[in-house]
């Protein structure tokens, strides 16, 4: 009775409500109905399926590296991924380490339907998509270098929570890394406000597009309205509201509307994988895990904690909403005590490019580096200036911190092949401390055995399987940094045919005949031109292989 008073309530106060908001007539008679089960609901709205840098096997080795494990060969690792969704994941890194194995399982069998299709088309042998249960899996599955769980941890019954630490510990092997992502408080806290109104006002509509229209309709009405009195109350509605504008559908659906999203803290997380036989090893970003990234006052409170407790002030301070946390066996030994001489096992790039200016090298002169807002970071040693420069020039390449060395002493000082060897031992240590802290600012990316690349297009250039096919199905493809991004049209009608068997003339011709298809239309100062020349042509597809290798799409 009190459901049908409030339904009609609104029914009757409708008109003073925007339409796209106002409940729908008749509503009352779905509320008998209950939740869509879990593989139900991502077979109805598949997740967007993607790749995710974190995960990859060569930043997990990275980061169990940097923490005095003797991590598993990623060339050749074997990884499995619980919640894999149609494989945006897991397929990409299959491709790029042809020697690995990759085993993935979902509840939804559309999406793995799609996986399993993308698979054959690519003629990929070393992996395998399976629509199972997490439950399902045991000790017959073997053992593992690599378990990841992105985004399911927190959205799944407690039951299951407990079965995927399980496998951490029951499937992977002794110096194996496995990376679970959740949502956190105490970040959540406030987000679960705005979950639960959109939860309350879409329970009683039966589609899911119904759904996800009406929540994100709430959402722009509440933080529009409400009351200027309530400050802070209508900052958290507008915030939520941006961040949502900003996300898919799928994103929406899954992250606030589904029955099951269950945010904990950091320590009670780490409880769990402690009782389950694991340990905390890092988070995948490394500079989150640093109190120096905070003023000196703060950082010098935390230091006085432990690094779990760390960890959990630093979340505080930060109204943490997510985390990526990386497990390992509770027997293996860290070194906590991160030694920058590390990195000289490492491939070593610019997170993005700075476009440095020509220094005097051997001058006082120092190179800024923006941390973003106001801050920045100066760095006047020569050898350091000169490897940033070299790191600059190669972007988005990656170098070996060797290579790097020899390259940045040479380019100070010519006489630096009769340094002595105590002296390159110094320059050498320097080099590497002032990248650790670049490092550890998020400036600098570090990594073992990445899939190559080329930066700059050959004469008849070569894109991979997976990005050519996912050039002719969509515009977002995916690159060998594990990445995703948007192309335009051009762009990617030049990617599809770049199969090592197309010149520069003949990817030209094909532009060239799109053009006067009328598939493109080239404008100059917004307004369209009617005819291209064959140079002009030259031009639009040498700069679009110059893109293409930029973000790391091109290879051998």
């Amino acid at each position: 009775m009190v459901m049908i008073c409030v339904h009609a309530i609104l029914r009757h106060n409708s008109d003073k409500l925007p339409k796209s908001i106002a409940p729908p007539e008749k509503s009352e008679i779905y509320m008998d109905q209950p939740e869509i089960a879990t593989s139900v609901s991502y077979d109805q709205v598949p997740y967007n399926s993607s790749p995710f840098r974190q995960t990859h096997p060569c930043h997990l080795a990275t980061m169990g590296t940097l923490f005095g494990m003797e991590v598993p060969r990623v060339s050749a690792c074997r990884v499995l991924e619980l919640g894999c969704a149609a494989g945006g994941n897991l397929i990409p890194m299959a491709q790029d380490l042809p020697e690995g194995e990759f085993v993935g399982i979902d509840l939804s069998s559309r999406q793995i339907g799609d996986g399993q299709q993308q698979i054959q088309q690519l003629g990929l042998p070393n992996i395998r998509l399976t629509n199972q249960s997490i439950m399902d899996v045991d000790e017959s599955w073997g053992q593992f270098d690599y378990i990841l769980c992105h985004g399911v941890f927190s959205w799944v019954p407690s039951e299951v929570q407990r079965k995927i630490l399980d496998i951490g510990r029951q499937n992977l092997r002794p110096n194996g890394i496995q990376y679970v992502s959740y949502n956190t408080y105490p970040g959540w806290h406030l987000r679960a406000v705005v979950r639960d109104m959109m939860r309350y006002h879409v329970a009683t509509m039966p589609q899911p597009q119904t759904k996800i229209d009406q929540a994100r309709s709430l959402l722009e009405f509440l933080s529009h309205s409400a009351t200027p009195r309530k400050e802070t109350y209508r900052q958290l509605l507008k915030d939520e509201a941006e961040i949502i504008r900003d996300h898919s559908d799928t994103y929406l659906y899954h992250e606030h509307l589904e029955e099951n999203n269950d945010p904990l803290y950091f320590h009670q997380f780490i409880e769990r994988a402690e009782d389950a036989g694991l340990q905390y090893l890092a988070d995948t970003n490394f500079s989150t895990m640093l109190a120096t990234n905070f003023d000196s006052q703060t950082a010098a409170i935390l230091k006085e904690a432990t690094l779990l407790q760390q960890e959990q002030y630093m979340d505080f301070l930060r109204n943490r909403t997510f985390r990526q946390s990386l497990l390992c066996h509770r027997d293996v030994r860290l070194q906590r005590s991160v030694n920058p001489a590390c990195l000289m096992r490492f491939q070593l790039a610019l997170q993005d490019r700075m476009e440095l200016p020509r220094l005097d090298l051997n001058s006082s002169e120092a190179i800024s580096c923006p941390l973003g807002g106001e801050d920045s970071l100066s760095v006047s040693a020569p050898t350091t200036k000169a490897a940033l420069m070299i790191l600059d020039e190669a972007w988005p390449g990656r170098l070996e911190f060797e290579s790097l060395f020899h390259s940045a002493k040479t380019r100070v000082d010519a006489s630096y092949p009769k340094d002595t060897e105590q002296c390159q031992i110094a320059d050498r240590a320097r080099l590497a401390e002032d990248l650790m802290t670049l490092y550890a600012r998020s400036l600098i990316h570090a990594t073992i055995e990445a899939p190559p690349f080329v930066v700059e297009p050959g004469q008849r250039p070569a894109a991979t399987p997976l990005a050519r096919l996912q050039a002719q199905q969509g515009d977002c493809v995916t690159t060998r940094r594990h990445t995703l991004i948007r192309l335009q049209d051009l762009t990617r009608k030049i990617l599809v045919h770049l199969d090592a068997q197309h010149d520069r003339s003949a990817l030209s011709d094909i532009v060239q005949e799109s053009i006067a298809n009328g598939e493109f239309q080239i404008r100059l100062d917004g307004h369209p031109v009617p005819r291209v020349d064959r140079a002009a042509v030259e031009i639009l597809v040498e700069e679009a292989l110059k893109s293409l290798a930029s973000n790391a799409l091109l290879i051998h």
